[in-house]
């Protein structure tokens, strides 16, 4: 018998029986085609049940890989705001998405599902920042590097926003009666010294003002350094319960990356 899509049974079944005549029983044609309506509802009901699993397993494989969306969507639109440093920068959508596709081809494969998603975010975020730098100037690759940084731990949540904050803006000092007074007049200014006993009201910088006052020339061979973020240059408190304690934060003082504008500005 033809095989018939299940409307065009539907339809030869009801023309069948409106010009029927006598026993529906001895309409043979009649009785095939019943028999092979029946047969193609239990093929469809399968094939939605197919489709079904089908489509929860394209579900899951999606959510698995949403934090490489996350991270495709920061990128993005980090390029979409170099817009606002430069109005010369302007990267389209179609663009984007054929560095993705690179990514996805050329990010090395894992059966592991959490090894891959490493790989292709580590590649496609390097791939973007080497791409991207391409057309910036010089001026501004640290610029979009420091952004690209930030953003992801933000986005992972293990950037501490006060402590953010703090960097780009500075301390505000709104009560100047009766100030901490500058055991280091000779080589911070009094502006760098607010800064400084504001950032003391930061949870990680606590007591900083206080070993400012009983290592102040610790502090001072420390800023002198020439590389006073590496390891080699010596923190002043070190070692010290009373040292001002480290989050491990972009701008953290203890760790000696203290934010450019809270750190003194060098006498001459």
């Amino acid at each position: 018998m033809t095989s018939w899509s299940p409307w065009q049974l539907e339809d030869t079944i009801l023309y069948m029986l409106s010009t029927a005549s006598g026993s529906l029983l001895d309409d043979e044609e009649l009785v095939l085609t019943l028999q092979s309506s029946k047969t193609t509802s239990s093929e469809v009901t399968q094939q939605l049940v197919i489709s079904e699993q089908t489509e929860k397993k394209i579900d899951a494989a999606r959510e698995g890989y949403r934090p490489t969306a996350y991270r495709a969507s920061i990128l993005y639109f980090l390029l979409a705001d170099l817009a606002r440093v430069d109005p010369m920068y302007q990267f389209s959508l179609d663009s984007y998405v054929a560095l993705f596709n690179i990514s996805l081809d050329k990010s090395t494969p894992s059966t592991d599902l959490q090894e891959r998603l490493k790989n292709l975010n580590n590649y496609h975020t390097e791939f973007v920042y080497r791409s991207t730098c391409r057309a910036l100037f010089e001026v501004h690759k640290l610029l979009f590097s420091f952004q690209i940084c930030t953003k992801i731990l933000q986005g992972a949540k293990k950037l501490n926003l006060q402590e953010y904050d703090f960097f780009l803006r500075s301390g505000q000092v709104t009560d100047k009666s009766s100030p901490p007074p500058n055991p280091c007049s000779d080589w911070i200014e009094e502006t760098v010294w607010d800064h400084i006993t504001e950032l003391d009201k930061l949870p990680s910088f606590r007591n900083i003002l206080t070993s400012f006052e009983s290592s102040a020339r610790d502090w001072k061979e420390w800023y002198r350094h020439p590389e006073p973020e590496t390891s080699a240059a010596r923190l002043p408190g070190s070692g010290r319960t009373d040292a001002p304690s480290c989050s491990g934060s972009s701008s953290c003082a203890t760790c000696g990356r203290t934010a450019s504008s809270s750190r003194p500005t060098r006498s001459s």
